[in-house]
């Protein structure tokens, strides 16, 4: 995780660099405009082989495309390339916190119109979310363990099963 942040090129007029760059990249996928189609990147990333800053850079788009966030059109979400020009300084973003970003945008378009369809990660989005759920559960878990509410409710009551819970709760990882 770099310290640099991950910039969507909206706009290559105004870096000529860039410009050379994405018509470049362009025409090896045989386009004039936007992305080639996602469905039609893995065949051609696999028949075009390869290790060096090509595949890399088709290979970033391409999971970003797949894994992160989608386009409803169908084609590769290709707007990190500005950041790909540079394979010595690819290590250097941070890419973490463009995976939660483009996250946190897709859900926001998606309650703001559910018609559209959901452009986001839905495997991020299942781990994030069960991520909150596993530390509120903890954290409930704790709160109900804390003083030993199981050997209370047994010592006041005699309840066997109180006690099965407790050693249950001990067996996880130990009750507080």
């Amino acid at each position: 995780m770099g310290p640099l942040e991950v910039r969507e090129g909206k706009n290559s007029e105004n870096d000529l660099k860039y410009a050379i760059f994405l018509e470049q990249w362009r025409q090896r996928w045989n386009i004039e405009r936007g992305g080639p189609p996602v469905g039609s990147m893995d065949y051609a990333i696999t028949k075009h082989g390869g290790h060096g800053p090509v595949f890399i850079i088709d290979f970033i788009i391409y999971v970003i495309s797949t894994c992160i966030i989608r386009n409803a059109n169908g084609t590769c979400h290709f707007r990190v390339l500005n950041n790909l020009r540079n394979m010595n300084e690819i290590h250097n973003y941070n890419w973490c916190a463009y995976v939660i970003q483009c996250l946190n945008d897709a859900v926001i378009e998606w309650r703001g119109d559910k018609s559209k369809f959901f452009t986001g990660s839905l495997l991020f989005l299942m781990i994030r979310t069960f991520y909150h759920l596993i530390i509120e559960w903890h954290s409930k878990l704790k709160r109900w363990r804390g003083g030993s509410n199981c050997n209370k409710l047994a010592n006041r009551k005699g309840e066997k099963k109180a006690i099965e819970m407790n050693n249950y709760l001990e067996n996880m990882g130990g009750a507080e």
